[in-house]
Order: structure tokens, then sequence, then C-alpha cells
């Protein structure tokens, strides 16, 4: 897996976490985290950007600073870099010892298909603000004003946070990578 996934993430933030320890647990893990709408980091350990989040303030109201999307961008660039049909290719041929992986979190090896489409419509279903949300701080963490934003899963709100041209990038590369898993693999 590590030897396969190598070259595609080459140069780009995505290849430290080749450096992980136990590979293909850790993806069993994003699958099921993400499918759950937790945020990947959680489970699969990258680098944190590099420039810390910033909010601008106009009058008494908050909002992240448009320049805070900027952090994002390697990100985006990574995963959308991501060939969606090598992705499904790469899946397809390591499928047996995800599936075992998966199975060792606690869940029927046949379920990891359904789990990593749930995984994709999570990022899919993400809304994208059309307007700036304003925050509110909370001692240490900023809070979205909106209680329908602030309720939005963590894997939501982290999108949100990478600004809407990310979000939209990544919602559809998320969706080419569903439409090349759900053709039937090459035999």
């Amino acid at each position: 897996m590590r030897d396969t996934s190598a070259p595609m993430v080459a140069g780009s933030v995505l290849e430290a976490g080749l450096e992980n320890d136990q590979l293909l647990n850790r993806m069993a893990g994003l699958i099921d985290a993400t499918s759950q709408g937790r945020v990947f980091y959680e489970v699969f350990k990258l680098a944190p950007p590099a420039t810390q989040f910033a909010v601008i303030e106009k009058g008494d109201i908050a909002y992240i600073d448009p320049a805070s999307y900027d952090r994002y961008d390697a990100y985006t660039q990574a995963i959308t870099g991501l060939d969606a049909d090598m992705l499904a290719a790469t899946f397809h041929t390591f499928r047996p010892l995800l599936e075992e992986a998966y199975a060792s979190l606690g869940y029927k090896e046949e379920q990891l298909d359904n789990s990593l489409i749930r995984a994709l419509d999570t990022v899919i279903a993400a809304p994208v603000p059309s307007e700036p949300a304003a925050l509110e701080k909370d001692i240490t963490t900023w809070h979205y004003v909106d209680p329908e934003l602030e309720n939005l899963s963590p894997l939501a709100k982290q999108l949100i946070r990478m600004g809407p041209d990310n979000q939209r990038k990544l919602q559809a590369h998320a969706t080419a990578i569903r439409a090349a898993l759900l053709k039937a693999p090459a035999q």
C-alpha cells in the first residue's frame, strides 16, 4: 500500500501521511471517521497548516479572514491532484486488506464499501455558506453564531473553514472519486 501510494502523493503535503504506522488500519479508520463526519486528522496524522487561523472583525461581528482559506490550498491541491480512477483502482486492489482492517474496527468486512461511499457523500453534502459566517469566541475557540452551522459535523465545519473555493473543489473531487468507485473494477 505504501509503495503503491508513494508516487501518487510524492512532493505533496500528503506524502508525510505515508510515514504513519499501520497504514491500512489508518486508512480504514479514515474511511470510518469520515463516514461519521469526523475530521481526518483525528485518525491520519499530517502536518497542520503553516499559518494560524485568523478572523476579521466588522463592528461587533467576527468572520473568518479570507486569507485563512489559503492555508488549506496545499491540502486541496494535493487531494484534488489524486487521479480519481487511480484511487478507485488502488482501492479495489487493496480491498481485501482494507476489509480486514475495517473488520478490526468491529464492523463487518462487507460494510467497507458502504462506509466509503457514505464518507464521500458526507463531503459532497456539506453546505457551502453563501455568505461569510459570523463567529463568536468562547474562551479559546471560535464557534459559529448560526446554530445550524455550529451543529454541523466536525468534518462539515472543517470544510467551511477551508473556504468556499477549496470546499467546492474537494466536493467535486469527492464526486469524481465516488463515480470512479462505482464503476465496475477492471478485471
